[in-house]
């Protein structure tokens, strides 16, 4: 374990396990205006979309930030090969079912999800939704996604972003 403490909040995080401080990275997210955008949004029911979605539980969306934070503390930054965009993904089953699949044209759910992924999780327009952990789980072992490693410095055992070579320390210092 590397305890580090944030420089921008205070608070303290496991930088072997985080490479970005869950506590700022869940106050950032609660504060976007679309982190729950109408496609995922189960108060948008019922509404038929022409393709598979999936919508956040209504327990989630009526708790944002302490679902928020609850994500951001049980998560992993993961990179999305297809697009070259870090998603966060929370591979734990929450304390709560998180959402619920809508098939192709359906207007309401039909079964329930186990995970949640945030898309573009290190940009202004990123977004939640529920997934299926076996799905992403599989895209880790195919390649469709890339985990973060350990920093490459000698003696260094902080975690990278995925697609980073070092941690944020050395990557700032630099």
């Amino acid at each position: 374990m590397d305890h580090t403490t944030c420089g921008k909040c205070g608070g303290s995080f496991d930088a072997s396990r985080y490479p970005r401080c869950p506590n700022c990275l869940a106050s950032s997210w609660h504060l976007l205006p679309g982190f729950v955008t109408s496609k995922h949004d189960p108060n948008t029911l019922p509404h038929a979309y022409p393709e598979y979605h999936s919508v956040i539980s209504k327990e989630a969306v009526a708790n944002l930030p302490q679902f928020t934070t609850e994500v951001a503390l049980s998560g992993e930054w993961l990179l999305n090969k297809r697009n070259d965009k870090r998603v966060y993904f929370v591979a734990i089953p929450l304390s709560s079912i998180p959402g619920s699949a809508v098939p192709k044209g359906a207007t309401m759910p039909v079964s329930a999800l186990d995970g949640v992924l945030v898309a573009k999780a290190d940009e202004p327009d990123a977004h939640i939704y529920a997934v299926d952990i076996a799905q992403v789980q599989a895209g880790i072992s195919d390649g469709t996604y890339e985990r973060g490693k350990q920093c490459s410095v000698d003696g260094c055992a902080r975690l990278c972003l995925p697609a980073n070579p070092t941690c944020e320390t050395h990557t700032s210092a630099a």
